[in-house]
């Protein structure tokens, strides 16, 4: 009981950190560069999701996808039912796999040795992990890009080697 206590307030906890952390995104000038940090992997996965949400047309992405995928998930479907396609090239958890194929045919997944945390958005904007998410941190930093075209596609010609690789 005791247990089950604490972890209902640590996700309470987590929620409102992750409310008050939204409200900044949306409060802040959107074309604006940003340099983040956040005290989780779950915490960058919600604003990854947050930033997927926006997406019009296309995500693309360089990424290692660990247990916390779950948080992608919800951003994923929504951008199906607004065909977005997205593709991730990379190293994705199991249970991330087995998942993929029921938020639609939208999203595409291919193996490959990720180097980086990069997602390039509608071919503008870039989200990108300045941190190894394998590696247990006390935080984790990222930056976001909303309109650096010649960063975004850097990134998206070497999503295309991965993807052709």
């Amino acid at each position: 009981k005791i247990k089950n206590d604490e972890l209902q307030s640590l996700h309470a906890e987590a929620k409102t950190i992750g409310e008050k952390l939204s409200a900044e995104l949306k409060t802040s000038n959107d074309s604006e560069e940003k340099v983040m940090k956040v005290k989780s992997r779950s915490d960058f996965y919600k604003i990854l999701a947050q930033e997927i949400e926006h997406a019009q047309n296309e995500v693309v992405g360089l990424s290692y996808i660990d247990a916390h995928h779950h948080l992608l998930h919800d951003a994923l479907r929504k951008a199906g039912e607004r065909n977005v396609h997205v593709k991730f090239s990379g190293t994705h958890h199991a249970s991330f796999k087995e998942m993929h194929s029921q938020l639609g045919n939208h999203i595409e997944l291919r193996d490959a040795t990720p180097h980086m945390h990069a997602y390039v958005i509608d071919g503008k904007k870039t989200v990108l992990l300045l941190n190894d998410l394998k590696k247990e941190r006390p935080e984790y930093h990222f930056a976001i890009f909303p309109e650096n075209k010649e960063m975004a596609q850097t990134f998206i010609s070497q999503f295309a080697k991965s993807w052709n690789a």
